[in-house]
């Protein structure tokens, strides 16, 4: 398929733009800082930039970081340098909601597919996403987190189904 042939660092966009970036969502990564936006474009790699800008701010902070700032998978038993925990579910949507953070979105429906699905996939997520709303009587068509997939489709039936259901639960 098209996708097998591309670089591993290209992947990084929702399936409605083919896994390549956009300007509607930059790469999608587990470890970024600012959306993988440095203020004029996006990072091709973006756990790269964020580790970059960490280690800057060490080093503004009087800390002496001795190797150079590389990316890789985390050796076994090292250390956590720090916990931050996660804002409230409705706190995160309104940030994503409003003014419709499609990088949230899709990093969102990855999350949920890491922790109530298969994995940290869009794919697993939309499954936990479809489960949960086809609880409610709602069978969406999902694609990605963001809505920007044209396969995205749900009726407003649909729509008034959930908004229903929502209005009877906390």
């Amino acid at each position: 398929s098209r996708n097998a042939r591309l670089r591993p660092m290209s992947i990084r966009g929702p399936p409605s733009t083919g896994l390549a970036t956009s300007i509607d969502v930059g790469p999608l990564s587990g470890l970024a800082f600012d959306h993988g936006f440095d203020g004029r474009h996006f990072q091709s790699q973006p756990a790269l930039f964020a580790a970059q800008r960490f280690r800057t701010w060490l080093k503004r902070a009087g800390i002496t970081v001795s190797h150079r700032t590389r990316t890789g998978i985390t050796p076994a038993g090292s250390p956590a340098l720090v916990q931050w925990p996660s804002p409230p579910m409705a706190e995160i949507l309104r940030r994503m909601n409003q003014p419709s953070d499609n990088y949230m979105a899709e990093t969102l429906i990855k999350t949920l597919g890491a922790t109530f699905g298969s994995g940290g996939s869009t794919a697993a997520g939309a499954a936990v996403v479809r489960g949960a709303v086809g609880r409610l009587g709602v069978r969406p068509r999902l694609y990605d987190g963001s809505g920007l997939s044209r396969g995205d489709r749900t009726s407003p039936n649909q729509v008034v189904t959930l908004l229903r259901a929502m209005s009877r639960r906390s």
